[in-house]
């Protein structure tokens, strides 16, 4: 499991069962990256977050085993 927070205070979370969500640190509210497709096919076809990273332009970034995202 990885976690890391953004510029925008968002913790984001990914593991390689769920996909990646986060959390909005101003309204504690769950967020999500992409829909659920998206969130699907990664798991499916990257099923190993090996790091996460947030650019300063708040994307945020997967290394996987199969590439980066």
């Amino acid at each position: 499991m990885y976690g890391q927070f953004d510029a925008q205070d968002r913790l984001w979370i990914g593991n390689s069962d769920e996909g990646v969500h986060g959390v909005d640190g101003h309204t504690f509210r769950e967020i999500t990256p992409w829909d659920t497709a998206r969130q699907r096919a990664l798991r499916h076809n990257n099923n190993l977050i090996n790091d996460m990273r947030a650019g300063p332009d708040g994307r945020l970034w997967l290394g996987t085993m199969r590439g980066v995202y």
